[in-house]
């Protein structure tokens, strides 16, 4: 992601630098430490992930997993740490986030629902069904 980024977004890293967040600068400068053989490299990997992802799903509707690291950031800054989003996205399929439970200040902990590649309907469907388990998951205490 930090090597695309940096491709993507090297005209605005460039001449408009002092413009973008501290992360994205971050993220970017991160990205130009790779080198092409590495990027190539996880490719690859990348690759071979998302064509043994549906023997993963076999036997399964959806897979149920956290959002991210913790609860919601407190304000409208930032959405949060998409790290475990991000295998995800690089296999190409569809997730929802659903909020679950919530944390000691109250915000949301998300959790996402993953199902396989073009499944955006069913992911729907499940996600309609799941959402009042998930929803009352708020309603236990810590």
């Amino acid at each position: 992601m930090a090597y695309e980024a940096t491709h993507s977004l090297a005209f605005e890293y460039d001449r408009h630098q002092a413009q973008l967040s501290p992360q994205l600068r971050q993220l970017i400068d991160d990205g130009l430490a790779i080198d092409r053989t590495h990027y190539l490299d996880a490719q690859g990997t990348a690759a071979s992930a998302r064509a043994e992802f549906p023997l993963w799903m076999r036997g399964w509707d959806a897979l149920l997993a956290p959002s991210a690291p913790g609860a919601a950031p407190l304000g409208l800054h930032a959405t949060g740490d998409p790290l475990f989003s991000r295998i995800w996205t690089l296999l190409g399929v569809p997730t929802i986030t659903l909020p679950g439970a919530s944390a000691y200040n109250g915000l949301p902990i998300g959790v996402q629902l993953i199902c396989g590649v073009g499944a955006d309907e069913p992911l729907l469907a499940i996600a309609r069904w799941a959402e009042p388990f998930i929803r009352d998951l708020s309603a236990y205490p810590p």
